[in-house]
């Protein structure tokens, strides 16, 4: 677990997640996985709406829940910003991305964060570095 606590959601981004299968995509056309914790969080009233979100260096974008008969993913919209902002930010699968909505004038936000975890790196001699 990263040392710093910051979002009140958080996403553990997969290989899956990063690099999407099945049928051709973008390169950056990612999403993250929606659990019912999640679900509860976005949309506490049952409602189910695309809502704004902003990055911690400042992208801003608009975000939905998606998938069927379940919702499943959440993505950006364009498909590719989400993507566009964890690839500038170096994501690897193992990386955090933590969430907390953020009340404002225009009905509020999702605030996002990219967490690197710690990690121990190992050298190609197996050593610890």
């Amino acid at each position: 677990m990263a040392s710093d606590d910051w979002g009140d959601i958080e996403w553990v981004l997969s290989q899956n997640n990063l690099r999407e299968g099945g049928r051709s995509r973008d390169p950056e056309e990612v999403y993250l996985n929606i659990r019912r914790c999640h679900l509860e969080y976005l949309y506490p009233d049952g409602d189910r709406f695309a809502f704004r979100v902003k990055t911690e260096d400042g992208h801003q974008f608009e975000a939905l829940c998606s998938g069927s008969p379940d919702w499943k993913n959440l993505r950006s919209r364009p498909v590719t910003a989400l993507g566009t902002w964890l690839n500038a930010r170096h994501a690897q699968p193992g990386d955090l991305v933590r969430g907390r909505w953020q009340a404002d004038r225009q009905g509020g936000y999702l605030a996002l964060r990219h967490v690197v975890p710690d990690r121990v790196v190992v050298d190609r001699k197996g050593g610890r570095k």
